[in-house]
């Protein structure tokens, strides 16, 4: 009896840890990746803007030399998957370090990706080493490598709900009271470090409810949605697939990064995340100053295919990331340029809860996860009151992708 309660206690610390340390993590990781980004771009715009061109190869080519000199791949949620498959194989500290190195480098110098994944992965390895106390099960480290990630995501967005779902949508792992026990434990820890931080969410829009009679065109988002996630998850799919085939390491850095910049000095608010883009459209900015609104909503049309083939590149040449941020930029010029196209032709729907609701839309569509994204977007927007158009559109989202393309970049 002793012994289960000593274990149990155990158990809790570490879970407890584990949020401590994944929330700082992710706020480390954020503020300096985030801060670094605007002033580089800033510099860059106001002095060099030839520099965007030679940016992301400069980045490839540091992530490069990092992975050599630490020996350590990087594959994304691949490397979390891979641990859960084969208990035995567990997720190296060092892991978390090139993560951040990595994951911070990719963002800084342009590379069209988040640090979401590079901060879950970083996450699921504190878990691997937490789990490495001699009195835990297999089972158990299994478990706090899930609980790692879910904290990551807790601690990032500031939503332990979202963390919960994506341990269980995206990850796979199923459903155990010790699963949910032990991850929800870490990520609301995650999530109560963060918040004790900074309580300000990601992004600030103003919002005026919404109206029943908008349903159908949350409907045609979905579909939208479904075709753009689609469309990221099959650009990134097939770009790794023809850099490895016909790339050595070299040249996926010269070619990746030469294309890459040619993009981005062409589309600059494909630069990094592309959160300041997101910001301008919740504020009814369009991102292309000094052009009318027609030219900018055209341009803005072209990013939706831009963004995905500018985050393939950027992935498939070694780049660090996922597809959290793409989708949520994407998911905000969707739903922007919808509201706009429905309200021209006579319509009257609320454009900031388009560009929201698409958000969480394709999200969902890209992981096949609609509660990890709608509890995503509402955190990260304080946007509660939308809840029912976020899920109905996000399920939906989720249906019609799957029906398309049965695969996510992480499960393909």
């Amino acid at each position: 009896m002793q012994k289960h309660v000593t274990t149990t206690f155990l158990k809790a610390a570490a879970a407890i840890g584990l949020g401590i340390f994944c929330a700082l993590f992710a706020w480390g990781l954020k503020t300096t990746a985030e801060g670094s980004e605007r002033l580089l771009f800033h510099f860059i715009q106001e002095h060099f803007i030839w520099l965007l061109l030679i940016a992301p190869l400069a980045g490839l080519f540091f992530i490069a030399l990092i992975k050599k000199a630490f020996n350590t791949p990087i594959s994304g949620l691949r490397e979390i998957l891979n641990s859960l498959r084969e208990p035995t194989q567990t997720l190296s500290p060092i892991k978390a370090i090139v993560h951040f190195l990595t994951g911070f480098i990719t963002i800084v110098f342009g590379g069209s990706t988040g640090i979401e994944v590079s901060t879950v992965v970083a996450s699921a390895a504190g878990g691997s080493l937490a789990g490495r106390y001699k009195g835990f099960s297999l089972e158990f480290k299994r478990l706090l490598i899930v609980a790692g990630a879910a904290a990551g995501i807790a601690g990032l967005f500031k939503s332990p709900l979202a963390g919960i779902f994506f341990a269980m949508e995206v990850l796979m792992v199923g459903f155990s009271w010790e699963l949910i026990a032990i991850a929800a434990l870490a990520a609301f820890t995650a999530f109560a470090v963060r918040y004790s931080i900074s309580s300000e969410t990601l992004f600030h829009p103003s919002l005026n409810g919404w109206r029943w009679q908008a349903l159908p065109f949350y409907g045609i988002l979905s579909l939208v949605a479904a075709v753009c996630s689609v469309m990221l998850t099959k650009g990134v799919i097939k770009s790794k697939a023809v850099f490895n085939s016909r790339l050595g390491d070299n040249g996926k850095i010269l070619i990746g990064g030469m294309l890459l910049g040619i993009i981005i000095i062409l589309f600059v608010p494909l630069y990094g995340e592309g959160y300041a883009v997101i910001e301008d459209l919740l504020n009814n900015k369009i991102p292309f100053g000094g052009l009318s609104n027609i030219s900018g909503i055209l341009l803005l049309a072209f990013l939706l295919v831009l963004k995905p083939m500018a985050t393939s590149i950027t992935l498939a040449s070694g780049g660090d990331g996922g597809v959290f941020a793409p989708s949520l930029f994407l998911g905000a010029v969707a739903g922007f340029l919808l509201a706009q196209g429905v309200n021209y032709f006579g319509g009257s729907v609320i454009e900031v809860n388009f560009i929201i609701v698409g958000m969480a839309a394709i999200l969902s569509g890209s992981l096949h996860a609609p509660l990890t994204a709608s509890f995503l977007v509402m955190s990260i927007t304080g946007s509660y009151e939308l809840f029912i158009p976020i899920l109905i559109t996000s399920y939906l989202s989720s249906y019609l992708a799957k029906k398309i393309f049965p695969f996510t970049v992480y499960s393909y």
